[in-house]
């Protein structure tokens, strides 16, 4: 395994819950489990069935991080501080309702719990001993394995005093602690509570799971919104939601999918989630995922819905690594893996959420592949600063600077970056053919989703479908 992230180009991993967890009545029910880890009992423990032999679990994990630290690469933990296993009130006495109830649970003035997580009960954290206790879990996880960080579930909770504070206690003794403030520290903006959304208001050294590049860069490519400024903004590492603060690029975590959520795959083969092997009548999971099918809802041999599929796949790839900030990058999606258009598979520990390594697409690994490459040679992707017009030169499809009317152009869906005058892209969010006429300049092909394009000796380039084409300059040799 560590073999084939080293070919791919990954630079680190983050793992899904390690700390033991339990499985929720309802699915012990239906015969089901907790496949995700969400649902944490013991937050100092190894989770003894990821392990070879249960009783080496910890074991084993350091001989993991180890590892994969040997082979330059970082790991990077998701965690769960917002809840416990302990669920709502009708819930079991497990661990911290039967130390103080009232001290380390958020509850309502009936008694009952409030429930910003989703899961019947939510964490205390602004309380003294219970961010001491939180402190002292993530040290040990840091010291003890080594690992290089944490990915915060549900961060909003950690800052609920209750309303959410930037600088709140929990914060603040992160950020103090000469252990934790080395670490990664990554946060999912957000909780179901009321004003839960705070993409952009963590403080410093947080980094955040950006959904909005998510949601707009679905739509400018699965719902080719038009929408060329919205899509510009996230490709630039969206400065409008992060610089600020003295923040970087990098604290946007960028992504397309998620472990929850549809695949890569799914999100271009299903209009709808398809749920019911959960058991709840295909009530849970998202509604809005701003997928397209193609014309076909699910599974199919249609040749040309599939290399439609692909085509807008790739773009999404394409824009995930060619974007300023950091990028994440879903298991299995490099391949072409599908989850049967189940978007909540917290729940199936079975062929819906194993990768099927076997159906494995090669050329869209290797097209990953190409662009993880192409991320880490561009020099400007790499310095972690906001882009200036010194840098960056954005450019419509004659080559000529963008305008206002071109930014407002839903109907174009087409435009040209260049840069650091060394790299251009092409961008053709439309189905169908379009013309580009070139800067000045010599360039040369570093990488195109299909050979379906035309160069002229004019300096036009004609491409023929959906996607990003990514030239190079070149100086000394002839045209393309």
């Amino acid at each position: 395994m560590i073999d084939y992230l080293k070919t791919l180009g990954v630079t680190a991993v983050e793992l899904l819950p390690v700390h033991q967890h339990l499985d929720e009545y309802h699915l012990q029910k239906m015969g089901l489990s907790n496949y995700w880890g969400y649902n944490t009992y013991s937050h100092f423990a190894v989770e003894p069935s990821y392990a070879a032999d249960a009783e080496r679990a910890a074991e084993e994990l350091k001989q993991a991080v180890k590892a994969l630290h040997q082979a330059g690469l970082e790991v990077i933990l998701d965690v769960v501080y917002n809840h416990t296993a302990e669920q709502d009130e009708k819930g079991p006495m497990l661990c911290q309702r039967g130390i103080d109830n009232a001290l380390w649970y958020w509850l309502k003035p009936d008694g009952s719990y409030e429930n910003w997580s989703g899961c019947g009960n939510t964490l205390n954290i602004v309380r003294r001993d219970v961010t001491r206790w939180a402190a002292d879990s993530l040290r040990y996880w840091a010291e003890t394995f080594h690992v290089d960080g944490f990915r915060f579930d549900l961060g909003t909770v950690l800052g609920r005093e209750p309303d959410f504070q930037a600088y709140g206690r929990f914060f603040q003794v992160v950020y103090q602690d000469p252990v934790l403030a080395r670490c990664k520290l990554i946060v999912e903006a957000w909780d179901i509570g009321e004003g839960g959304y705070h993409l952009g208001n963590f403080p410093q050294p947080f980094a955040e799971w950006n959904g909005r590049f998510r949601d707009d860069m679905r739509a400018f490519w699965v719902w080719e919104s038009g929408n060329l400024g919205a899509f510009a903004e996230r490709l630039a590492g969206s400065s409008d939601i992060f610089n600020h603060s003295g923040r970087h690029p990098s604290a946007s975590i960028n992504f397309i999918t998620a472990h929850d959520g549809f695949t890569l795959r799914d999100l271009v083969s299903y209009n709808e989630k398809h749920n019911h092997a959960n058991g709840e009548d295909n009530r849970d999971g998202h509604n809005e995922n701003i997928s397209y099918n193609h014309g076909i809802e699910g599974e199919t041999q249609d040749a040309a819905i599939l290399e439609d599929r692909s085509y807008t796949v790739k773009a999404l790839l394409a824009s995930l690594f060619l974007a300023n900030g950091t990028p994440m990058l879903l298991a299995g999606d490099e391949f072409g893996n599908s989850q049967q258009g189940n978007n909540n598979s917290y729940c199936q520990d079975n062929p819906i959420t194993w990768l099927d390594w076997q159906q494995a697409d090669e050329a869209l690994q290797g097209y990953t592949r190409d662009l993880i490459r192409l991320r880490q040679e561009i020099k400007l992707l790499g310095d972690d600063v906001w882009w200036k017009q010194e840098r960056v030169r954005w450019l419509n499809i004659q080559g000529e600077p963008m305008s206002e009317l071109c930014w407002h152009n839903r109907g174009a869906k087409a435009m040209q970056i260049v840069l650091d005058d060394e790299w251009l892209l092409l961008i053709n969010a439309k189905r169908s053919q379009q013309i580009f006429n070139l800067p000045q300049g010599s360039w040369q092909i570093s990488c195109v989703p299909s050979e379906k394009f035309n160069y002229n000796a004019d300096g036009k380039l004609t491409v023929e479908h959906m996607g990003i084409w990514i030239l190079q300059r070149k100086n000394t040799s002839p045209n393309i």
